[in-house]
């Protein structure tokens, strides 16, 4: 037996010892630890303790949450689950969604329904594809200057024109300056029903809800608009780049433009601010055909043409108003005991839409012009509006005096106008013709001028001789005596 020869000696032995029985300790603990993580038992019992080890650290780990829809009782849903998402159940709860979540096992449960791939939006059609339109799905009725509350409150009225529902998911509303580009996306538009498109907001107009809104605005001056089927086939056209006054409309009024009741041709609306998805207003009935009786100007034959002045000779030029050498231009006698165009201004270099139209009522009372009209009648004979009947409500032309009717924000002559017409309706240099109706619809007179270019001039009539002859100092004058 070894002897320690004193206290120090023995007490390193034993300090030795403790350290070798520590260790053993340590590597037993983590050979418990590594079976509790692996989920064996190393000891009896260690089932237990490994179970409530996991569900300390199980919280961290990702699973699938299935959301399930609760409210299938009530008729708002499918009892199935009907969403699956890989999150976390903090996740979940951290952000408080207001759902009830169930997380278990897919084997408990029917397999979760797979939410429908986005369906891909249809390409944009060519501008340019498409001829004879169907019309079968149609515009009916465009307020392109907005309304009475604001000219930002812009709105597009389109119509099924056909004897059953039109299915509209992927038919566009084109325009070929590219602002609006519209798919309504609407799975069935019933027969003879309107779909409302209105523009920023459901407040575009009030108390009737759209079908849809849009971005994008109509400009006064014109657009070209374009109605597609699914397949890009043309449904319906509106071709406004030359202005609006083909189509009709008021901006001083916002009066819509509308399309006739027993056509597909369009009118001006009476009613301020349209017919938002109602049926349009009936169209003023087509004027009469002029007779001897009621229009002493002959309707069948157009005024001679004036002799366009040789730029050649400057002597044989035009003379100004009031010049002893003035040519007249024959033209038919003014209409007895009624108003009659007096002068007509198309343009100057300036500003092409710088135009006026002059009346002058040759009677000693006044007329009464509600109901009356001016269209304005292009090269190949067709007629357009320029001033409608609805602006020339209430106005009076005094006894031998003149009234003058301008281009709106265009004319800026130191005379004042008695009443103007929309910037977009438009006269020509040449070519053109100005017809004067009256309530009835009958036309009063018509006045033309062919070659002679209206620019920088103006075609005056002699009141005396009711000929024509074009003065080089337009003279326009109102019914308060200006000039």
């Amino acid at each position: 037996m070894k002897f320690f020869r004193n206290k120090k000696e023995r007490s390193g032995v034993a300090g030795i010892g403790w350290l070798a029985a520590g260790g053993f300790l340590v590597l037993a603990a983590l050979a418990a630890l590594y079976f509790v993580f692996r989920g064996g038992s190393a000891v009896p019992g260690a089932a237990i303790v490994s179970e409530s080890a996991r569900d300390v650290f199980r919280s961290q780990e990702k699973g699938q949450i299935y959301e399930i829809n609760l409210d299938a009782a009530d008729g708002k849903g499918a009892s199935s689950a009907s969403e699956v998402k890989n999150s976390t159940t903090s996740e979940a709860e951290k952000n408080g969604d207001d759902i009830k979540i169930t997380q278990t096992s897919p084997k408990n449960f029917a397999a979760p329904t797979e939410k429908p791939a986005p369906s891909v939006p249809p390409r944009l059609c060519e501008f340019g594809a498409g001829a004879n339109p169907s019309r079968t799905l149609a515009f009916n009725e465009i307020a392109w200057m907005g309304t009475s509350r604001s000219a930002d409150n812009e709105w597009i009225e389109i119509k099924n024109n056909g004897s059953g529902p039109y299915s509209a998911e992927r038919v566009q509303l084109l325009s070929d300056s590219g602002k609006i580009k519209i798919i309504l996306g609407v799975s069935a538009i019933p027969a003879h029903d309107f779909y409302l498109l209105e523009r920023t907001d459901d407040d575009t107009v009030p108390g009737i809800a759209a079908d849809a809104i849009y971005t994008g605005s109509l400009s006064n001056s014109g657009e070209h608009l374009k109605l597609f089927d699914a397949n890009c086939g043309l449904l319906d056209e509106v071709n406004a780049l030359s202005g609006w006054g083909t189509f009709g409309g008021d901006n001083a009024t916002k009066n819509t433009a509308e399309r006739n009741l027993k056509d597909l041709a369009w009118h001006t609306s009476v009613s301020a601010d349209g017919t938002p998805r109602a049926e349009n207003s009936k169209e003023p009935d087509p004027p009469p055909q002029s007779t001897a009786q009621n229009s002493p100007a002959p309707s069948a034959n157009p005024p001679p043409e004036p002799t366009p002045p040789p730029s050649s000779s400057p002597e044989n030029l035009p003379p100004p108003a009031n010049s002893s050498s003035t040519t007249p231009v024959p033209s038919p006698p003014p209409p007895a005991g009624g108003p009659v165009i007096s002068e007509i201004l198309a343009g100057i270099s300036a500003d092409a839409d710088y135009e006026f139209i002059e009346l002058y009522n040759s009677t000693d009372a006044p007329i009464d012009l509600t109901g009356w009209s001016i269209k304005r009648k292009s090269s190949t004979g067709n007629e357009y509006s320029l001033l409608v009947a609805s602006r020339l409500s209430g106005k009076i032309i005094p006894p031998k005096s003149y009234f003058l009717a301008v281009n709106e924000g265009k004319y800026t002559g130191s005379v004042s106008p008695d009443v103007s017409w929309a910037t977009s309706n438009k006269l020509a240099y040449t070519n053109n013709a100005v017809i004067l109706y009256d309530a009835t619809g009958a036309k009063v007179e018509e006045v033309g001028w062919a070659e002679t270019p209206l620019k920088d001039q103006s075609y005056e009539r002699d009141l005396a001789s009711g000929t024509f002859s074009v003065q080089a100092n337009p003279n326009p004058r109102n019914s308060q005596g200006g000039n």
